[in-house]
């Protein structure tokens, strides 16, 4: 589980993640890595069961729904890389090493998270040719640089805990209103 979600296990042995209200006007992605064991053959193979269940408004009033989403990964010995899926992950690894970069800083140790968001902006750099990823790629660095002139306030805490919510959440137009480099018209 990538994100910090309310989460419990359940009597069968699953995992129940309270993810809050939903509306279709602001998706949430999930963020799963699942590790498959003594898989006896390749092609498609079952990995988990999504069930979403949920009080949904409609035009009728409140309507209890249950919706289950078979999650099959395709075996095949070849990568298949999904562009929104590696897009939503390197975001969600930005927001992570903001997060522990926040930590580091809090302690004092200015240089390691310096350093943390040096590494998370590099692991951006293949993706960078979506703006948004690339904004976010040179957002870290000049916060790394930031850190390592010893350069870190409560104002700084603030727009790490916001930048970092707004990767999980995927708010880009909030993270382009938030940037310290916004473009210059």
């Amino acid at each position: 589980m990538l994100q910090r979600l309310p989460t419990q296990r359940t009597p069968d042995g699953g995992w129940l993640l309270t993810l809050g209200d939903l509306y279709a006007t602001s998706p949430k992605a999930v963020g799963l890595i699942f590790h498959v064991e003594d898989v006896a053959e390749l092609g498609q193979t079952p990995v988990a069961q999504v069930r979403l269940v949920s009080d949904a408004v409609t035009a009728d009033g409140i309507e209890h729904q249950v919706v289950t989403v078979p999650v099959v990964a395709n075996l095949d010995g070849t990568d298949h890389l999904e562009p929104t899926v590696e897009r939503t992950l390197v975001r969600f690894e930005a927001a992570r090493a903001r997060e522990e970069a926040i930590e580091q800083a809090d302690r004092g140790d200015l240089d390691g998270a310096a350093r943390k968001l040096a590494e998370a902006s590099t692991r951006l750099a293949p993706y960078t040719s979506d703006p948004a990823v690339a904004e976010e790629a040179e957002d870290l660095r000049a916060e790394s640089e930031r850190l390592r002139a010893a350069e870190y306030s409560p104002r700084d805490l603030k727009y790490h805990e916001a930048r970092s919510r707004g990767c999980w959440e995927g708010k880009e137009a909030y993270l382009r209103k938030l940037s310290r480099r916004r473009p210059r018209h």
